[in-house]
């Protein structure tokens, strides 16, 4: 697993002021994006739909832990500890290591 520079400092920009869960997804074992957590609720799973509706193609890999959703989930969850710094860890709060690429977009760039 990865994580994208830009979805790295998204992510913790984004958990420093949010009022809603937030997901960390992607794709190829790549997370390059952090989106809003759909709420189950909104979501008609009569027929067996899932739950947490994605475009195709995005996966979900994780979570960021922000005051609106504190609970560690299966995946990789982006907390920020004691001090100040971010770190994944895994649902038991096993810190995990999550190395930081460049996206695609910045090497196709100059």
């Amino acid at each position: 697993m990865k994580i994208t520079a830009d979805a790295l400092d998204m992510a913790k920009a984004s958990a420093r002021e949010s009022e809603v869960p937030l997901i960390l997804v992607g794709e190829r074992s790549v997370i390059t994006d952090v989106m809003i957590a759909p709420d189950p609720k909104a979501y008609d799973t009569s027929a067996g739909q899932l739950i947490s509706m994605l475009p195709v193609g995005i996966r979900r890999y994780g979570k960021v832990v922000t005051k609106a959703s504190q609970d560690l989930e299966p995946g990789y969850n982006l907390i920020e500890d004691e001090n100040g710094n971010w770190k994944f860890v895994d649902e038991d709060g096993k810190e995990v290591h999550v190395p930081v690429v460049e996206s695609a977009d910045d090497r196709k760039c100059g």
